[in-house]
């Protein structure tokens, strides 16, 4: 599968909604991959904490959010 090409995302902040499984974690990977700062957002707390926490530890930069 070849990755998306987003442009040079460095000191931007992307939320992404529905992040926490499938297409949305890996849309979240990919625009970390493009040095986007990324909010991942959905029901899922759990799921959304382990997705925040992946992009995390390959030196992205991620944030859990949950909807009230």
């Amino acid at each position: 599968m070849s990755a998306a090409l987003y442009p040079d995302l460095k000191g931007k902040t992307v939320l992404v909604t529905g992040s926490s499984k499938a297409l949305g974690a890996e849309t979240a990977r990919r625009f970390a991959a493009s040095g986007a700062k990324v909010v991942v957002n959905g029901r899922d707390e759990p799921a959304i904490e382990n997705v925040a926490a992946s992009i995390r530890a390959e030196g992205g930069g991620a944030s859990a959010s949950v909807p009230m």
